[in-house]
């Protein structure tokens, strides 16, 4: 989510694109290729893993990308790399939003693809990765355009099979992410862009977890999209207010959910 703003938030940006279609998901590197798997005991993955969600959590480029680096070793050598790979999705994410070169930002969104991919090899049938590869396969749509238009079906799929086995993953992540893809994506015939499914899936998150800024945000970009601008307003003040609040906890993300409230109340 995180960066500037968040991952569920981002996702979507790459959908301005009008070039060739090329295949959204490709073969991915061998997981496997940077060692073979190694005995570690539960308390030795826990406790890198711990470390890697510890320097995530300090938003701060250095530590982020020490973090997946320890991700990457550590899904590349454990028995189970789930949980690296979840978290290294978001970590490559997080990077791609606080990267300023072009060519760094696309490396780095193919290598959340990757460890989505990764996620879903190791466990096909958990929503978690389904909803992390889709994330992933947005960003890399937004960095290389060219993938955009497979990478809307591909989203669709992955959103609509994480939703059905688990709506409520990040804070209702599978409607929210939906709701963005519907509201921002050309129309027919170009695209499958439909403000009122848009709705109805901003409604559906806000339903979910109603405290949650972001899904105040695409409430407010749902309304505003169907022309009802004063509930619009209301939405975007509420996510305001939440993140004020949770910005005396130290909420890592709240300054970007703040910055996001404002410039949306700004254009209404």
């Amino acid at each position: 989510m995180n960066h500037r703003i968040t991952s569920a938030l981002t996702v979507v940006l790459w959908l301005a694109c009008t070039a060739g279609c090329v295949s959204a998901l490709k073969e991915p590197p061998d997981l496997r290729q940077a060692g073979e798997a190694v005995q570690l005991s539960r308390d030795q993955v826990a406790e890198r893993l711990q470390d890697a969600s510890t320097l995530f959590e300090t938003r701060k480029s250095a530590p982020v990308r020490r973090a997946g680096e320890i991700l990457r070793s550590l899904a590349a050598t454990s028995a189970d790399p789930l949980d690296a790979c979840l978290l290294l999705v978001q970590v490559q994410v997080w990077l791609v939003e606080h990267e300023s070169d072009p060519e760094v930002r696309e490396h780095l969104a193919t290598g959340a693809v990757h460890a989505g991919q990764w996620c879903r090899e190791s466990a096909p049938e958990d929503p978690r990765c389904l909803y992390r590869l889709a994330i992933a396969v947005g960003v890399q749509a937004r960095e290389r355009p060219g993938t955009g238009i497979d990478a809307m079906a591909t989203m669709l799929e992955l959103l609509e099979t994480a939703r059905g086995v688990d709506p409520e993953q990040d804070h209702g992540g599978p409607d929210r992410v939906l709701a963005l893809v519907y509201l921002r994506a050309p129309g027919w015939p170009t695209g499958p862009g439909d403000p009122d499914l848009g709705y109805e899936h901003a409604a559906a998150a806000t339903v979910i977890d109603p405290d949650y800024p972001p899904n105040q945000l695409v409430l407010g970009e749902a309304l505003a999209a169907i022309d009802r601008d004063e509930e619009a307003k209301e939405a975007y003040r509420t996510a305001l207010s939440q993140a004020e609040m949770l910005q005396e906890t130290g909420a890592r993300d709240a300054l970007d959910w703040h910055r996001e409230a404002l410039d949306a109340l700004g254009r209404l």
